[in-house]
Parts: structure tokens; sequence; C-alpha cells
């Protein structure tokens, strides 16, 4: 397949519409129809308690899904004049109360590539006592959870049976963390 490109239909506050002119292997054109994002990048994190053994989770309704959503630590990469790494401490900070005393890149990934540009990138976290006041907008409505880290699927199943859904990106990281980079992580 090869990309000959790509045309807005609608543009909208936050996304545009888009129509991407594709050849398929058969060598027969195409339209595949895109969103994308005008920030089309999320950073978000699996934090770690270390001194309680936890891992903290946020849970929040989600208007798109009408359903509350258990999910990393996360925020949208809007602003061009921090690192990813500063974006996620100042998400951890405001959404958790906690402070970051490490951070680590774990992966990166396509959040629906059938659909949107929008790609994540995952880190891990760690905090430890140092607590703060919650800093959210009035639009949000956070709890923030924590989960004691050997009973982690146990919690995130009892949460599913109560119909409250589950970022897969928790997963993702978990693995990643828990297999690919257990001896790498500090």
């Amino acid at each position: 397949m090869k990309v000959l490109g790509e045309r807005t239909i609608y543009e909208w506050k936050f996304l545009d519409f888009k129509e991407v002119d594709i050849i398929k292997p058969n060598w027969q054109p195409w339209v595949w129809e895109k969103v994308s994002r005008k920030w089309p990048g999320a950073v978000g994190a699996l934090v770690e308690h270390t001194e309680n053994n936890t891992y903290i989770l946020v849970e929040q309704f989600r208007p798109v899904v009408n359903k509350r959503v258990i999910e990393l630590v996360a925020w949208v990469i809007d602003k061009k004049d921090k690192t990813n790494e500063e974006i996620i401490a100042e998400e951890i900070k405001e959404e958790t109360w906690y402070i970051a005393k490490y951070i680590e890149f774990v992966m990166s990934w396509p959040k629906s590539p059938w659909l949107t540009d929008e790609m994540g990138y995952d880190y891990y976290a760690q905090v430890s006592w140092i607590r703060w006041i919650q800093q959210l907008w009035d639009s949000e409505d956070i709890e923030v959870l924590e989960i004691d880290k050997n009973s982690i699927d146990r919690f995130l199943e009892y949460k599913e049976k109560k119909w409250v859904m589950v970022s897969s990106s928790i997963y993702s990281i978990l693995y990643k963390i828990l297999t690919v980079k257990k001896n790498k992580l500090k």
C-alpha cells in the first residue's frame, strides 16, 4: 500500500476529518477516512508508589464511551516548550497529588491506527511520600486509585464486573514492564 496524499474534509476545534488517497496492494485506488487530532500525541504513566508497594491509576468518566474508565495518568502533548517527561511529571502532580522522583520511557504505540494518527507514549514513574493538593481542571472528575501491586489483576477484574472499563494501555505497559523491561527499570 502507498499513501498518495490527504485532504481535510472538515476542521473542528480539536479534530480534523480527512480523506487519505491510497493505492492498495492490487494497485487499485482507495480512499481511507481518518480523524486527525490537533495534538496527535498523549503521554501516560504507570505510577508506582515505592514505599506502599502500590500502583496508582486514575478512574474518570469518559463521555465518548459513556462510562467510567480506569486509565494511566495521562495528558495530550500540547506544550511545545516541554518534554514528554516534563508533561507527565506535571500531570502526575496535578491528578494524583504526588511528585514523581523517577520517570522512564517504556513504549510508544498507535492508539487506534485504523481511525486516528494519535500516538501514545507510555512511561513508568515512581513516587514516594511527597504529596501535594490535587489540581484538577473544572471539567475533570478524577478518582485516584492506589492498588496493591500483588492484587492489581483481581482489582481490575472486579472493576470490569462492575461495568467500569479498563484502558488496554494498562495491560500493555504492565506486560512490558513485567516481561521485557523487568530487569532494566530502576
